[in-house]
């Protein structure tokens, strides 16, 4: 599976994740929730083999740091990071007290980000300038959002949210010359009332 392919899967998972999110809106109740539920959702829709993995295949990874080749380490930590299976390396090094792991291949990190109703939406923007000058043919960035809201607001209240991280998006691809690279998804959460 190329990169694209797996892009294409990234985003159908996406989506499975909104369907799953309307029909049980208290299944992510924390970013923690919202990591969980998209791994789970990558790794069936990749049909990840963990038993037995093929050369070709990718492996869903949470919070592992992005290694960009066997000589630089970056301290980037996605919170998904998708790697093909046969090109990652355990390191032993005796400099450092965690494990450490050699990866030079293709990858697709995710971010996520849980905007709650009174969140400032201009937070994405962290997560686009850690990856300034990482993405690459073989280094894909997707970062999805979650806009939380309640069912009494205003329809123009998800909206304008999704309009504003949207805008901030298409100007980081433009400064960056990234539109190969970057991609976004905006999903939304309706929180119902207690008396509904």
């Amino acid at each position: 599976m190329n990169l694209d392919e797996l892009k294409d899967k990234v985003l159908i998972a996406a989506d499975q994740c909104q369907c799953i999110i309307e029909r049980n809106p208290n299944v992510i109740l924390s970013e923690s929730d919202f990591e969980k539920l998209f791994s789970k959702c990558i790794s069936c829709i990749i049909c990840e083999n963990i038993c037995s993995p093929m050369d070709d295949d990718f492996s869903v990874h949470t919070q592992l740091s992005h290694y960009l080749d066997d000589k630089k380490h970056s301290d980037i930590r996605p919170d998904i990071i998708l790697l093909k299976e046969s090109k990652i390396k355990e390191l032993l090094r005796t400099d450092i007290t965690r494990k450490s792991f050699k990866y030079d291949g293709p990858s697709i990190a995710i971010e996520l980000k849980y905007f709650h109703s009174k969140d400032d939406i201009t937070k994405i923007v962290h997560d686009f300038e850690k990856w300034r000058g990482k993405l690459n043919d073989y280094t894909y960035l997707f970062v999805v959002a979650l806009i939380d809201v309640s069912s009494r607001s205003r329809r123009n209240t998800f909206e304008n949210r999704k309009a504003r991280i949207l805008q901030t998006f298409n100007r980081m691809i433009t400064e960056n010359k990234y539109e190969n690279y970057l991609f976004c998804k905006v999903l939304k959460k309706v929180r119902k009332k207690n008396n509904e």
